[in-house]
């Protein structure tokens, strides 16, 4: 699908936040393993969601889907039941990750895959290293660190040490090692994406599971292999929610936003701190978890931001600084070369298409505020550089296209509807 975006000047809307991913992806894996049936509600329709539900599967969970948005999930008791298998985990580096290091707490064999991204983006490197020391055979099948990987032997409890720029890394070995029966200490070298992290940490509190955490450089967790079923609602997503905000902010007039827990420990919830900050704290209030924007006239430049606890915001924060008065510095975004897509590379690329003003540098880029004229863009396969450049095209001197545009759908399948509910024009191609 390709996208044909007008300039457009939004109007008033009432938005429900769409239901979280990362939220929708520990849920599912943690119904896999427990004891018993678990319910799980307003889960995000995404086809990394498929793949986390199509992995647990073949873990032995039995999932029956109870509507569009809401499954039962029997588990497996902390015991996955499979043997030599092959798991497709299309481009969800979480469900690459989490399944790699969870399907091991057995005797087992399992080899892991994905697309073209994750085959060449996502690094395994780290993960598999921490894997070893914890037990694991590891063998790559073309290129060393990256999928197709087999991984083959049963985690003993016991001390890693990991780089931990990547948080799912650290995620993944915390997740792994809660269902051993002993004490695991994970060390980590150069913590990064840390409310991440957190927000990992938070959840196997949640559940019971005893894990202390040292300024995220050592974690100890005492496993409890076996947990009840949990019944969750999923929350909705400050990630998703970050675009529309930001597209009423620049275009709008007041934008509601409904669904988002302020008391959530996302990480990307810090984009709305960085929204004030370009607004000098005037466009947003927050009312019972109801958030409103209203839109600015004009935008002052943040002279430097950096996004390392709110990685995959970088697209959207360097369309905020795009349509500033000034000069903005994104830092902290070295991790983000790893995503869908090289998302540093990209964003430069396809905004000086529109006129941008912006420099590539190691871990972010530079970029002067300024008025961009309408081209010809192409998404990349990533779904958070969509939607940016849509938002971007909404300021366009005339109509835009963004090429490949239904990889949106990975994070935000209503983001279109959304879009058009604040009155953004546009057709899709």
């Amino acid at each position: 699908m390709d996208l044909k975006v007008f300039p457009s000047k939004l109007h008033n809307a009432v938005i429900a936040a769409s239901p979280s991913k990362s939220y929708s992806q520990r849920a599912i894996l943690t119904a896999a393993m427990a004891v018993g049936d678990s319910t799980i509600t307003n889960l995000l329709a995404s086809p990394d969601i498929d793949a986390m539900l199509q992995a647990c599967s073949k873990l032995g969970a039995k999932i029956v889907r109870v509507s569009h948005n809401s499954v039962v999930v029997s588990g497996v008791a902390g015991r996955p039941h499979i043997t030599n298998t092959h798991i497709n985990v299309a481009g969800s580096g979480q469900v690459l990750r989490f399944i790699a290091a969870v399907a091991l707490c057995v005797e087992n064999t399992i080899t892991l895959d994905g697309d073209r991204s994750v085959r060449s983006l996502r690094s395994m490197a780290d993960l598999t290293g921490g894997l070893k020391q914890l037990g694991i055979r590891v063998s790559y099948t073309n290129n060393d660190g990256f999928a197709p990987v087999t991984l083959s032997g049963k985690l003993k409890p016991g001390c890693c040490r990991v780089h931990g720029a990547d948080s799912q890394v650290v995620s993944a070995l915390l997740l792994a090692s809660s269902y051993l029966a002993g004490n695991t200490t994970i060390m980590v070298d150069e913590p990064g994406e840390v409310p991440w992290v957190h927000m990992t940490v938070q959840w196997l509190l949640t559940q019971g599971v005893k894990v202390t955490n040292k300024n995220f450089k050592v974690f100890k967790i005492q496993g409890k292999p076996r947990r009840n079923g949990i019944c969750y609602n999923i929350p909705g997503d400050f990630s998703s929610a970050a675009y529309p905000a930001t597209a009423a902010t620049l275009f709008g007039r007041k934008l509601t936003l409904q669904g988002l827990s302020w008391q959530d420990c996302q990480g990307d919830k810090m984009l709305f701190d960085i929204l004030a900050d370009f607004t000098e704290k005037k466009n947003f209030v927050v009312i019972n978890d109801t958030t409103i924007i209203t839109s600015i006239d004009s935008l002052t430049a943040v002279a430097k931001v950096n996004v390392n606890n709110c990685i995959d915001m970088i697209t959207i924060v360097a369309i905020l600084a795009l349509y500033a008065n000034g000069t903005t510095h994104i830092s902290g975004a070295a991790i983000a070369r790893s995503k869908e897509s090289d998302r540093i590379t990209s964003m430069v690329t396809e905004l000086k298409k529109m006129g941008a003003q912006i420099t590539e540098v190691a871990d972010g880029m530079i970029i002067h505020g300024g008025k961009l004229v309408a081209a010809k863009l192409d998404s990349c396969d990533d779904h958070r550089v969509a939607m940016a450049l849509f938002v971007a095209a909404l300021g366009a001197t005339s109509p835009s296209i963004i090429k490949n545009a239904s990889c949106i759908n990975k994070s935000y399948p209503g983001f279109l509807a959304d879009m058009a509910a604040l009155g953004a024009k546009f057709v899709q191609l």
